[in-house]
Parts: C-alpha cells; structure tokens; sequence
C-alpha cells in the first residue's frame, strides 16, 4: 500500500512586455472537462493465500481429499483512491473564498420533479444559476447583465474583469489559475481463487472476481463557468477506454483454468 502527493506546474509566455510567469497546475487543461494533476493517490495490492492446507502452516498432513475442500483458497485485489486537481480558469470569486468552492464542489444527484429523470451536478442550484447570470453581459443595460436571467446575488464565479478591474493580462484581477479538488475517484477489485491438485504438478485453478466492489459510479468532474444552461453538470463517468470489457459498474466474473 502506497499514498502519494503531487503538485504540478508550469509556466506560461504573456508576450515581450511581460515575459513568462510560472502558474500552477496543467496549463492545456483549460476550463474543460479534462482530469488534471493527481494532487492525492492512495494505491493497494495484496494477495493473501489462506495457510490452511497441504504445505503449509495449519493443516499440512490433512487427508487429500480433506485438502481439495479447505486448502488452496486465496484472497487478492488492486484498489485505487485518488483525487484530481480541476482548473476553473482565469475567474474572480464573489461572495465566497476558495475554501468555501472547495466544499460546495461534489457530485449532487438530482431529480427533476417533472420528468423523474436523474442529473448530476457540481454546485448548489444558486451558485450555478448566479454564476451563469455573471456570465451573461449585455452592453445595452443599465447594469450590464441580460434582461432575461438578471443580475447575479450571493455566491458565485464571474469572470475576471469586472467594473472595478480590467484586466491587461490574466492574473491582473483575478488568479490565471484557480485549482481545485475533485471528489475522491474509489475503485476496488477483488477475487477468490480455489486450487486443486489433480496429479503430479497438474491443478485446476478457479476464481470468482468482482470488479468494483462497492458499485461506485466516478462520474468525471466538470469545471465550466460560463452562461450555458448545463455549466457543471456532468453526463459521464469512468469506464475503460474502448468501453468494451468495463462499463463502470460493479461487474462479476468467473475464471477457470488448468496449470499442467
């Protein structure tokens, strides 16, 4: 069992009048949904023979047949826990910290009463609704927001420049980066393999195995402020890349197999 922490970084050239500046995180990440740095992992593998049985600790001079029941038996599995740094972007905070985005930033299941269809999202309904509302500038009113959604309240994300800041480059009103923490990804594979001892060197060999064990969906983390009507809401979880053998859900499998 392992545990590992990261930090990632890099720079980025703002042209000859201001040369190059080291920012933090994946600079080709962007404001997409594209998993960034690993900030923390935590990684196990074992595999445990039970020591009843022929050779070995409890039970070694136990009847054959009496073997072919108790002895054998052994119990192995990878897991994986791990957490990805999102990048927000070149964005200004209102009305909140980044410790406060921090604990609002989770994946939220939500029904619609209407259709009984489930969403997942990422933020709490009024932060998304005033972040789109910031997002939403129109120059011909008043105070500069769109009729239709109105002006943002509260707790939300805006973009950078603002009346009280232009921006000349980014980083001037608000950090060019704004890094934070994924839910946690949780994976567990386990099996239970029985061998048999048929003649000589020759045993028959059978497992069941269980592919994520605890029936955890990773849905992929979104990270897209802006006017959009689905701004973080997510519509995809892990699966292997080609989707073929794992479609991201608990899956069960037997093996046999013969070793001569």
């Amino acid at each position: 069992m392992n545990y590992q922490y990261a930090r990632e970084g890099g720079s980025a050239f703002l042209g000859f009048k201001y040369g190059r500046v080291m920012v933090p995180g994946p600079q080709s990440m962007g404001m997409g949904a594209a998993p960034g740095s690993v900030r923390h992992a935590i990684k196990t593998q074992w595999d445990w023979q039970v020591p009843v049985g022929r050779d070995q600790r409890f039970g070694a001079s136990m009847h054959p047949w009496l073997d072919g029941v108790l002895g054998g038996w052994s119990f192995r599995g990878v897991g994986r826990m791990q957490a990805v740094m999102v990048d927000f972007g070149n964005v200004r905070l209102e009305g909140m910290t980044a410790k406060d985005l921090q604990r609002m930033y989770k994946f939220d299941i939500r029904t619609d009463p209407a259709s009984g269809l489930k969403s997942v999202y990422m933020l709490p309904d009024d932060v998304i609704l005033n972040t789109r509302r910031a997002f939403s500038l129109d120059p011909t009113t008043l105070d500069g927001y769109s009729t239709t959604l109105g002006a943002p309240t509260g707790k939300y994300i805006a973009p950078a420049n603002s009346a009280r800041c232009v921006q000349l480059k980014a980083g001037d009103c608000a950090p060019r980066t704004l890094l934070i923490r994924a839910p946690w990804f949780t994976r567990f594979d386990v099996g239970l393999s029985k061998n048999v001892r048929l003649r000589g060197s020759t045993r028959l060999e059978f497992a069941v195995e269980v592919l994520n064990l605890f029936d955890n969906i990773n849905f992929s983390p979104i990270a897209n402020p802006g006017a959009g009507a689905t701004i973080f809401q997510t519509t995809s979880a892990y699966t292997d890349p080609s989707n073929s053998y794992d479609p991201g859900g608990r899956l069960g499998q037997l093996m046999f197999r013969i070793h001569w």
